[in-house]
């Protein structure tokens, strides 16, 4: 008698996209580490439509990155759209490895910094509001252009000021 086989429960993620920040802010005169994060980030729903229709379609788009920055502080969602409270943008730099026979996922880095002669508003140093939340998105140079992929909420108000310098690294995988 054959018995049924029994089957597995639909996967409600297949192609799990992961996504981690790191924030470092460093003494632009002797390159002392006044403070580092590194954590998980959102990766929003809104970015992983976009990710799977480019996969999905015949149509080439440029990659154009930027990291936007924000001062909301409100924990992030993958439901979010993107910052909370926009407060500044600034271009980044893609660089991405791939990996043979699967020996380790490929890694999707954008990079951005904001140097010391860029800290002089005072809403980077600005305790009571100061920077809380950071965006990775496709832009062609303009904040409200774009689709923000993901989004990341500190747990404790980011400084810095002109004697910084301001470092944030995006990382994706698949």
């Amino acid at each position: 008698m054959r018995t049924k086989k029994s089957r597995k429960p639909a996967l409600t993620e297949p192609l799990k996209i992961r996504g981690g920040i790191e924030i470092m802010v460093k003494n632009a005169l002797t390159g002392e580490v006044v403070s580092h994060d590194k954590d998980e980030n959102a990766v929003l729903y809104i970015g992983r439509n976009w990710i799977m229709n480019k996969v999905a379609s015949t149509y080439t788009e440029t990659l154009w990155a930027g990291i936007k920055i924000g001062i909301g502080s409100t924990a992030a969602n993958a439901t979010d759209t993107g910052l909370k409270t926009y407060y500044t943008y600034r271009a980044g730099t893609i660089v991405s490895t791939t990996q043979a026979a699967g020996a380790a996922a490929p890694v999707l880095q954008v990079k951005a910094s904001w140097e010391s002669n860029l800290l002089s508003d005072t809403q980077f140093s600005n305790t009571d509001g100061g920077i809380w939340e950071f965006c990775l998105a496709n832009s062609s140079g303009h904040h409200t252009s774009g689709t923000n992929l993901c989004r990341y909420a500190s747990a404790s108000v980011i400084t810095c000021t002109t004697s910084n310098q301001l470092l944030v690294s995006y990382n994706l995988s698949f």
